[in-house]
């Protein structure tokens, strides 16, 4: 993962592929450590900055919808199944948001329906541990978006039918409990939405 320029062999792909993967199997099976340390894999995997990393070295072939879709699994594996919180380390919320950004608008739906699976997943994680909101906020700021990026990303969704729609209003729902928490949602929600008119 070290070469961020070139293209990249199918040797050199399926080796990557191979290799995260079984790290991912570690990592969902590590624990923490004593008082809530990280396990050594976690450690590993914050410090070196893999799942950047990782992102960055996709971006040296076209980005394509399949790429997408094994990367959004990828998270949906690790926030649905770790056995230590993931999300409060900046190394690994950062790139997923960059990913998430990158399905913003995305038409493939296999995409959509994975993207949508994951904000809902990660909506009932915030539900749980709301002090992961700021984190959530911040990054958003450091991609330079001035907004919420999981609530935009789930407001085309919530007219769909089927599971990819019922996905998204309960997601929103999520959010939107919320909001009646934390000021700095409900302000989102009531400035730069639809669903709070206010007078200006």
């Amino acid at each position: 993962l070290g070469s961020r320029f070139g293209s990249i062999s199918v040797d050199e792909a399926n080796a990557v592929q191979n290799y995260v993967e079984h790290m991912l199997f570690l990592l969902m099976e590590e624990e923490s450590g004593q008082a809530g340390a990280m396990g050594p894999i976690l450690e590993f995997v914050v410090m070196e900055n893999v799942m950047e990393r990782l992102f960055v070295w996709s971006l040296r072939r076209e980005f394509t919808d399949d790429m997408k879709l094994e990367q959004l699994k990828m998270y949906e594996m690790l926030v649905g199944q770790a056995q230590q919180p993931l999300l409060h380390h900046k190394p690994i919320l950062r790139p997923l948001m960059m990913l998430l950004s990158s399905c913003s608008g995305t038409a493939a739906p296999a995409v959509e329906a994975e993207l949508v699976l994951l904000l809902n997943q990660l909506c009932c994680v915030l539900a749980k541990d709301p002090s992961i909101l700021e984190l959530f906020f911040h990054t958003s700021e450091d991609q330079g978006a001035t907004n919420f990026l999981i609530f935009s990303l789930l407001i085309p969704f919530i007219h769909r039918e089927g599971t990819v729609g019922q996905q998204a209003r309960d997601a929103l729902l999520l959010i939107m409990s919320l909001s009646a928490e934390n000021e700095r949602v409900a302000k989102h929600i009531a400035e730069n939405t639809y669903f709070c008119p206010v007078s200006r």
